[in-house]
């Protein structure tokens, strides 16, 4: 596996930040994915996907300091999502003979209309100035506290509260749920 993310990230110059990334992390990811998956074999493929999502983002902030709290929830975040996600694979719904289609089916069209809406989502935090997307990213995806934010972004707790909620503005102006088959 090691073999792979250096090859993977080889031409990219990104293996001097993710090497040290990979070493020091890489027990406490395999075992935060055990702890969800309960299967080795499960387990080492979310650590395999967690850390093919990470190379993107090695340049980030956070990765400034491998040893940083930041660096560290953000792994462990990130590793967390992809258990689940993999847990989410098996637990697919199955027909029964009592079930009838159109409720698998209504089911099947819900699952995807959340993920294309969280995508929808992800897209435009994306797309947003850096100093929305980082607050934003600590705040919904890390679950930092404002002022966990504000110390490791070196800004005030209420320009931290301010971002966030303009961030989210953003967010409300670009995706409508309703696309998405909810109703708001």
């Amino acid at each position: 596996m090691f073999l792979l993310f250096l090859s993977v990230i080889e031409n990219s110059g990104k293996n001097k930040k993710f090497l040290p990334l990979f070493i020091k992390y890489r027990r406490i990811m395999f075992s935060d994915a055990f702890a969800i998956l309960k299967n080795k074999k499960d387990a080492e493929d979310a650590v395999q996907t967690a850390c093919l999502s990470l190379i993107p983002h090695i340049d980030d902030d956070v990765f400034d300091d491998v040893e940083s709290d930041g660096a560290r929830k953000y792994v462990r975040k990130t590793v967390k999502n992809a258990a689940i996600y993999i847990l989410d694979k098996r637990k697919t719904p199955v027909i029964t003979k009592n079930e009838p289609y159109e409720d698998f089916e209504d089911e099947i069209i819900n699952r995807i209309t959340e993920k294309d809406l969280f995508n929808a989502v992800i897209r435009v935090i994306k797309g947003m100035d850096k100093k929305y997307r980082d607050v934003l990213y600590r705040r919904l995806f890390l679950g930092q506290s404002v002022k966990e934010i504000a110390k490791e972004t070196n800004t005030k707790p209420d320009t931290v509260k301010k971002r966030i909620e303009r961030g989210i503005k953003i967010i409300r102006e670009k995706v409508n749920p309703n696309d998405y088959g909810y109703k708001v």
